[in-house]
């Protein structure tokens, strides 16, 4: 659930009858939305909610194991394997009905304490918020006045020490290295400036090495083509500035073809004509690149049984 976590302040306002009227993301000053899923949300899960055969303990106190049967965890398989629930996904609620509630201080693989752990003095239930569950008992059982405020106060990173169940662990330390800051405030938006200007780069002997000509080898007619009298071959991979002579096989210059572009195109097309405005017949032929800054290339294509 580390993505709904949120580095802030949270502040719950209960209404009358252990209704919640709404919670608040002080920090961000953005309203959770309560929507009956376990995700960037609030909700409360009530004993009353989880039948006793659907839930993973099969009790029917509420367990912190009985948040496995609300979404998304319902669908979680790494989830379902070690803590499953059967039947439909259980909404969270906006109103609190105290029940009976089960406190498993021996966890285990799978939380089996859950089932034999014995059942708290007091009523409660299970408040979701933003990523966490509390399992909370109310004092003599009962919802807190219309108008009462709780607060959480939320953080990304790591607490480590202590003393409890697990021994003396030393002083608390809090860590935030190497720890991901997710961007989760309900309402909130990241905006980018970029000051940067496009500019064309000189080219290089391994920039124009990768001029080659589209298709290769030219048969005929290719696709783009309109018409059989218009005849097209393509150079891409052109530096912005560039000049392209087409040679025959025996050192005649066929073409010579200009590419000066401002959009970036790198693409030259060739009607596959000479200089005197006739169509090229069958053969090999070789091309020179010639850069602007000098660098140069020089490549072959084959045009494959051209007719008239």
């Amino acid at each position: 659930m580390s993505p709904f976590v949120t580095a802030a302040d949270y502040r719950l306002y209960w209404g009358a009858a252990g209704k919640i009227d709404s919670v608040v993301d002080l920090t961000h000053n953005v309203v959770v939305p309560n929507n009956g899923t376990a995700s960037w949300t609030w909700g409360v899960l009530n004993a009353s909610a989880v039948p006793a055969g659907q839930s993973y303990d099969a009790r029917a106190e509420l367990t912190a194991s009985d948040i496995m049967c609300v979404a998304p965890y319902k669908t979680l398989a790494i989830v379902q394997g070690q803590m499953p629930c059967s039947g439909n996904a259980v909404a969270l609620s906006n109103t609190v009905v105290p029940g009976p509630i089960v406190f498993n201080n021996a966890f285990t693989t799978g939380n089996v304490g859950d089932k034999t752990a014995p059942a708290a003095a007091n009523n409660g239930f299970i408040l979701y918020l933003k990523g966490h569950e509390f399992l909370v008992e109310l004092t003599g059982g009962a919802v807190p006045a219309a108008g009462a405020q709780w607060t959480m106060r939320d953080y990304v990173g790591a607490v480590t020490g202590g003393n409890g169940v697990a021994g003396n662990g030393g002083n608390y330390v809090f860590t935030t290295q190497g720890m991901p800051r997710p961007m989760t405030a309900v309402g909130a938006s990241v905006k980018f400036k970029f000051d940067v200007v496009n500019e064309v780069q000189a080219s290089t002997s391994e920039t124009v090495a990768k001029v080659h000509t589209v298709p290769d080898p030219y048969y005929v007619q290719s696709a783009f083509e309109a018409v059989t009298t218009s005849k097209v071959i393509r150079f891409v991979n052109l530096p912005a500035t560039a000049t392209v002579r087409i040679y025959t096989s025996s050192g005649v210059l066929v073409r010579i073809l200009n590419q000066e572009t401002t959009t970036y195109g790198g693409e030259l097309t060739w009607d596959v004509r000479n200089r005197n405005n006739q169509f090229v017949a069958s053969g090999v032929y070789f091309y020179h690149i010639t850069a602007e800054n000098g660098e140069s290339f020089v490549g072959r294509m084959t045009i494959v049984n051209y007719a008239q």
